[in-house]
């Protein structure tokens, strides 16, 4: 039988052994690593599916909002409605002004025929 040099072998495995520790706490380190920023990658997920969600909401209200002022809109009036009503209301104060105009005549003739009635009505009694 050979003579087994236990040192050498001893050795060899002593190497392997290292090299094999290494390797398994390089990978736990990766493992860690990776667990660590998917970690983090679930943080920042979470707070920007918050945001989204938010934002989404805040999107559908301006949208109700915008679709609300739009039918609003739809029912006023436009450039040709208000050129009828300003059309209308020179009609209006047109009319007035002549009514005013008569009302003036009426009244000064009210004035004349109370002041003939004061004058001449005085006499006529006494007479």
């Amino acid at each position: 039988m050979p003579d087994i040099d236990y040192t050498a072998w001893r050795f060899w495995i002593d190497i392997a052994q290292a090299a094999g520790t290494i390797i398994i706490g390089v990978y736990v380190w990766m493992v860690n690593r990776k667990k660590a920023v998917e970690k983090r990658f679930a943080k920042i997920e979470a707070v920007f599916d918050k945001r989204c969600a938010t934002r989404k909401a805040q999107i559908e209200t301006l949208e109700k909002n915008g679709a609300s002022l739009k039918m609003q809109l739809e029912h006023m009036p436009n450039h040709q409605d208000i050129k009828e009503l300003y059309g209308r209301i020179d009609l209006l104060n047109g009319s007035l002004s002549e009514l005013n105009g008569r009302l003036v005549g009426i009244n000064r003739a009210v004035d004349l025929i109370n002041e003939f009635l004061i004058n001449q009505g005085g006499k006529g009694a006494h007479s």
